[in-house]
């Protein structure tokens, strides 16, 4: 009786996310019956690889594939745990994924995660399902980035035989649960709130519907057998980005203002003004774990090949040093990146720019 209440809970609650989403997007969805025919029939496991454009994206992505291929969603435990969604999410036997980006507990943080990977991995092997996201955070840009993520090389290293399918979706950046209008991150349950009012000054009916593109595809067998993380990493971010740089959608909503648009700026580091005796330990540290010199304006990934578990370890080791008690690791894209904390104490070690990745929106 417990497990029919459960599918039948797990139903209702589909349905209902499926149809609140239809009020606001409508979907066009290629190469889905392609992917069905042939995970369907297969016994091997299946790992769904989506790019992450919006915080929306998970609850999307559930919508679509959850009743076809019974998979299980790992998303960050931010998210997993929100009321009211994390019931949902415990249905489907999602998995938390521990958030990396605090100082504290490090080392049990960092088991954490090891033994979710491990999990996933024996799933997998076994001929379950799972929907796993490759760059591990919302894209900040309009490109997007994996930068040094490791979770999913790890995980197709380890398993080779499984299906792995490639998930692109275009729509939602410039909505309000994307990175696009704002520097800060976006708040699901301020955007939700929202959006409810959104629909219901246009009574429903005439509310504008947001266009969301999703592709399905097998991933091509020329990447799945990359064995560097890197290039693999620059593999996929080519597949997500092979049409270019995403565009801004902002569908016009009755009786809502739209303002002049607004340029974001943010501050500029001066590395002149970074202390010595802390920046010159780190570097040194860093040289001799990437084998050659380390420079301020490497980036953590794409030059120095390193993931946020590593860049971590980095931070944490210095974190007294860095003043650094929690880290958001979307703004660590160089090494310069994490003395911002100790400048933040000076404000005059800050010049302002704009931000060269910033694309007009409507607030």
């Amino acid at each position: 009786m417990r497990k029919f209440i459960r599918s039948f809970n797990k139903h209702v609650f589909i349905t209902l996310i499926q149809l609140s989403l239809k009020l606001r997007y409508r979907y066009y969805i290629t190469g889905l019956k392609e992917i069905k025919k042939t995970v369907l029939k297969s016994e091997k496991g299946t790992l769904f690889l989506p790019n992450h454009v919006a915080l929306l994206d998970p609850l999307v992505q559930v919508s679509l594939l959850l009743r076809r291929f019974k998979m299980r969603p790992v998303l960050h435990e931010k998210f997993y745990y929100i009321p009211g969604i994390h019931y949902v999410l415990t249905l489907p036997r999602s998995l938390p994924v521990v958030d990396l980006a605090k100082t504290d507990n490090w080392e049990g943080r960092k088991q954490q995660y090891y033994d979710l990977l491990e999990e996933i991995i024996g799933g997998l092997k076994k001929g379950e399902r799972f929907m796993f996201y490759p760059s591990g955070k919302i894209k900040r840009t309009a490109y997007e980035r994996l930068e040094g993520a490791s979770g999913a090389y790890d995980i197709v290293s380890q398993v080779p035989d499984c299906h792995v399918v490639l998930v692109n979706a275009r729509g939602l950046w410039g909505s309000r649960f994307s990175y696009a209008e704002r520097q800060d991150a976006p708040d699901l349950s301020v955007a939700m709130k929202h959006t409810l009012w959104d629909c219901m000054k246009s009574l429903l009916l005439f509310l504008p519907k947001r266009r969301v593109y999703v592709e399905y595809s097998l991933i091509p067998p020329e990447i799945k057998k990359i064995k560097s993380r890197t290039e693999f990493n620059r593999a996929l971010e080519k597949w997500y980005n092979r049409d270019g740089n995403e565009s801004i959608a902002q569908p016009r909503v009755p009786f809502r203002k739209h303002p002049k648009i607004q340029k974001r700026f943010w501050a500029k580091i001066d590395t002149e003004q970074i202390p010595h005796e802390i920046a010159d330990p780190i570097l040194e540290k860093l040289t001799q774990k990437v084998g050659r010199p380390v420079s301020l304006e490497d980036e953590w990934g794409r030059d120095l090949g390193l993931d946020s578990i590593e860049m971590m370890d980095i931070i944490v080791e210095f974190a007294d040093e860095l003043r650094i008690e929690q880290v958001e690791l979307i703004d660590m894209l160089k090494v310069k990146d994490i003395f911002r904390p100790i400048l933040e104490l000076h404000h005059s070690h800050y010049d302002i720019e704009g931000d060269e990745n910033f694309h007009p929106v409507f607030e």
